[in-house]
């Protein structure tokens, strides 16, 4: 008896092992939702400390359509790190969506976890666009 209960504890322990394998390793999408879920972008710039609200339909469609492209994976816990843009995506009613971190092309910060691309060769977060939005919406930097 004492036998079986040893075997179904190990049993369990493997499981829960292996169960949190999977969803350490496993890719994931960044966003997944689609740009007509969305009203508004809002994006803070920490580097030079402005801020814009994307509502334009062309724009909200191109950065959602990049965020759903790009495969990422916990790569780490996220113990203090540079901000680059700090992203915020309301949803039709008004409530977020995602709010997350773009590090670099390659990274994120979700939570308390970084998230790299997935894929080497890419897609990437394409952080030159929303540089342009800041630009387009008429902030520019020294």
């Amino acid at each position: 008896m004492n036998g079986i209960k040893n075997n179904r504890s190990l049993i369990i322990k493997l499981v829960i092992i292996s169960v949190l394998l999977l969803w350490w390793f496993f890719p994931t999408r960044i966003v997944s939702f689609q740009p007509s879920d969305v009203s508004e972008i809002y994006i803070i710039d920490r580097t030079h400390g402005e801020e814009v609200t994307i509502t334009h339909p062309d724009d909200i469609n191109h950065i959602i359509t990049n965020l759903n492209s790009v495969s990422v994976k916990k790569s780490g816990l996220a113990f203090g790190f540079g901000l680059y843009y700090d992203v915020t995506i309301y949803g039709q009613n008004g409530k977020p969506l995602s709010a997350f971190v773009i590090q670099m092309t390659t990274e994120i910060k979700k939570g308390i976890l970084f998230y790299r691309v997935y894929q080497s060769d890419g897609p990437y977060i394409d952080i030159d666009f929303i540089t342009n939005i800041f630009k387009n919406y008429g902030i520019e930097w020294d």
